[in-house]
């Protein structure tokens, strides 16, 4: 190979390594996140209830509905809040929001059995676990 082929050679390396760099530089990432706007209607009209179930470690539920708390020993006494609450607040055109707060001593079951109560009534529901307190 001669000299003027070899350097041919070098300054195709060097612009396919420019163009590789200028290519992985020049990438850009665009994301789109559409916020929730207000609907006009009867929906607008509704409002979010928050009901907190905190189950303990010794199977005993504390059902709280407005910042009040009750205790309920048992799933069938627990469930007569939730029917109760279901009846007062579909009057008023209330969503309600089931918060589980498992104590991290309770059994996975009972939470389960918490988590089947709320998919029976088609109720909205999250875990609210504290995560900070296990120490992973």
């Amino acid at each position: 190979m001669n000299k003027g082929g070899f350097i041919i050679r070098l300054i195709d390396i060097t612009l396919i390594i420019l163009f590789g760099f200028i290519s992985i530089s020049d990438i850009k990432v665009q994301g789109l996140i559409k916020l929730p706007q207000l609907v006009e209607g009867d929906d607008s009209q509704q409002q979010v209830i928050p009901l907190v179930i905190k189950i303990g470690r010794d199977h005993h539920f504390e059902y709280i509905e407005n910042r009040k708390a009750r205790p309920a020993d048992s799933i069938v006494e627990l469930e007569t809040f939730f029917q109760e609450s279901i009846a007062r607040y579909r009057q008023e055109r209330g969503n309600i929001l089931v918060f589980i707060k498992p104590d991290v001593d309770s059994s996975v079951q009972i939470t389960v059995d918490v988590i089947d109560l709320c998919r029976k009534y088609n109720l909205t529901k999250n875990l609210a676990f504290d995560y900070a307190a296990l120490q992973l």
